[in-house]
């Protein structure tokens, strides 16, 4: 009967002692649960600050190609404007000369 308590002690101890290793290794977990939910929020934290970057990077490159677009359009408007100025010079130019050839002509007829 002695042995028998001592093995039923025996085990007990073992299992105490298996306990309490149970137990250390859940606060090691417990602490190390928490430094990844951490990290991860803080990776969270650093993705949606990129994301935030990207979507202005491409908010201002948007905006760069809509006014370089207005630019290019205000450029051949002008141009176009530029090149309408130039036809009409030309067509005066080319009424001046008639006239000039007219008066000729009729001073020729004065000689």
């Amino acid at each position: 009967m002695e042995d028998s308590f001592k093995l039923l002690e025996e085990r007990v101890g073992k299992a105490a002692a298996r306990l309490r290793e149970l137990r250390s290794e859940n606060e090691t977990l417990r602490g190390e649960l928490k430094a990844a939910a951490t990290r991860a929020q803080k990776s969270e934290e650093a993705q949606r600050a990129a994301v935030a970057r990207a979507e202005k990077a491409e908010s201002e490159r948007k905006a760069a190609a809509e006014r370089a677009a207005a630019a290019e359009r205000q450029a051949t408007a002008s141009a176009t404007h530029g090149g309408d100025e130039v036809e009409e010079l030309r067509r005066q130019s080319e009424q001046l000369r008639q006239r000039m050839l007219k008066l000729l002509q009729v001073l020729e007829k004065l000689d």
